[in-house]
């Protein structure tokens, strides 16, 4: 399953958790999240934060701590990881991982012949 998916899906389970919770608590101080399927590490990082303080008023909410123990070790370092790659690439097909600059040297390489 691709990271996306991963992310969406636990949104997804996270949302049917807060629907149940504003069932009970009649839509009272609930704080919406995964309202789109795509997201930014920075508004992950965000959401992740916003569900640390839930887990902190309810320690004992195991779907909850799950779900905040799988977004702050692997999913947001992978999704981080990925933007960072996507931002290496650009508008080409390939990098190197070890010297990001390679395609670049080799281009001005092959212009000075």
């Amino acid at each position: 399953m691709k990271l996306q998916e991963k992310v969406h899906d636990l949104f997804a389970t996270i949302e049917a958790t807060e629907k149940q919770e504003e069932q009970e608590h009649q839509g009272r101080d609930l704080t919406e999240l995964g309202e789109s399927s795509e997201r930014s590490g920075e508004r992950l990082e965000r959401a992740t934060r916003e569900l640390e303080e839930r887990l902190l008023q309810k320690p004992k909410d195991k779907p909850l701590k799950k779900a905040v123990r799988k977004l702050r070790k692997d999913l947001l370092p992978r999704l981080l990881k990925y933007e960072q790659y996507q931002k290496l690439l650009g508008d080409r097909t390939s990098f190197s991982k070890t010297d990001p600059d390679t395609m670049c040297k080799l281009a001005r390489k092959i212009s000075s012949f």
